[in-house]
């Protein structure tokens, strides 16, 4: 399902208004399911391998699955192509850049770098969940459904079809 001019020209008229439309919370929701179950795939994936040094295999995975997922306004996110969603930048309405992309995951790219520092396992693993739980409260919460990353990045998830 891919983004339609139809359809950034409703996220286009959106912008005339001032606020682009906040997208079905239970469609993130659902996307952001198949994005844990795929990075929770990965990380078993590196266990398996684990004969090789688990953090060999699975930190070049989970790190470019993060960096790339919301790339292209999120064309490469599983979760995303199946809800219909895109990444948008929040003021003018295009695809979110690359650098945009990956700034929404910048503090999850830094858990996962920092997770395979022994030391610092327990640590990231709570952090982790206080940054999931966060951005959840705030995509419900907020007007335009906006996560901690999307105002770090200046992005914003929009419904890809009108």
């Amino acid at each position: 399902m891919v983004a339609t001019a139809q359809s950034m020209a409703g996220v286009q008229s959106a912008l005339a208004i001032g606020q682009l439309p906040k997208a079905p919370v239970i469609g993130r929701l659902f996307g952001a399911a198949i994005e844990y179950f795929a990075c929770s795939v990965l990380l078993i994936i590196g266990d398996v391998a684990g004969i090789f040094g688990s953090s060999v295999v699975t930190a070049p995975l989970l790190i470019g699955f993060l960096c790339l997922r919301d790339v292209a306004g999120g064309r490469l996110s599983i979760g995303k192509r199946i809800g219909s969603l895109r990444v948008v930048d929040a003021k003018t309405g295009q695809l979110a850049s690359t650098s945009e992309g990956m700034l929404r995951n910048s503090y999850y790219i830094a858990l996962a770098v920092a997770s395979f520092i022994p030391i610092l396992n327990v640590a990231v693993s709570v952090l982790f969940a206080l940054m999931m739980t966060i951005d959840f409260m705030m995509v419900v919460i907020s007007p335009q459904g906006r996560r901690f990353g999307d105002h770090i990045a200046g992005t914003q998830v929009v419904l890809a079809r009108s």
